[in-house]
C-alpha cells in the first residue's frame, strides 16, 4: 500500500505498518509531557524519592520511545512540539549530567522545563470530538 492522506487534515503518511503516524507521535507527546510533568512536579512537592521514580517510570518509556522514533524524524522536526519536548529533554540531560541522575531539580530548571512540557501539549491539535455510536452499533442494538 502506498501513501495514505488524511482526509480531514491533508497530512501524508507512510505506508501503514512501516512508520509511525502523526497520530502516534502526538499520543506520545501528550503521554510523555504529562508523565515528565508529574514527576517533576512530584518532586518539587516533596514527595518521597520512591514516589518520584514510581511516578517517572512511564516517562522514562516515553523519552526512550521519542528519542528512538521521534529525535531525528524529519516528519516532525518542523513541528513546534518536536522543538519543545528536544529542548525540555536537553535542559534535563544537561542537567543530571552535571549534577547526577538522583539530585534534585534547582527551581530555574524545573520551571523551564515544566514551561517546555507545558508549551508542547498545548501545542498540540485539539482531539476531534467523540461522536455517538455509529451505525452498525445502533444495527445491533435493535
Amino acid at each position: 500500500m502506498g501513501q495514505v492522506a488524511n482526509p480531514q487534515t491533508g497530512e501524508i503518511y507512510g505506508p501503514r505498518g512501516k512508520e509511525p503516524t502523526r497520530y502516534e507521535y502526538r499520543q506520545l507527546v501528550k503521554r510523555l509531557s504529562e508523565g515528565l510533568s508529574d514527576s517533576i512536579e512530584a518532586e518539587a512537592s516533596g514527595a518521597s524519592e520512591a514516589e518520584v521514580r514510581r511516578k517517572a517510570d512511564p516517562a522514562k518509556d516515553t523519552v526512550r520511545e521519542f528519542v528512538r522514533k521521534w529525535r531525528d524524524n524529519p516528519r516532525v522536526s518542523g513541528d513546534i512540539t518536536h522543538a519543545e519536548v528536544k529542548e525540555a529533554l536537553s535542559e534535563l540531560g544537561e542537567f543530571y549530567m552535571a549534577y547526577g541522575q538522583r539530585t534534585k531539580l534547582t527551581p530555574p530548571v524545573r520551571e523551564s522545563v515544566l514551561k517546555h512540557l507545558a508549551a508542547a501539549k498545548e501545542a498540540l491539535p485539539a482531539e476531534p470530538e467523540k461522536k455517538g455510536p455509529g451505525l452498525l452499533s445502533n444495527l445491533l442494538k435493535s
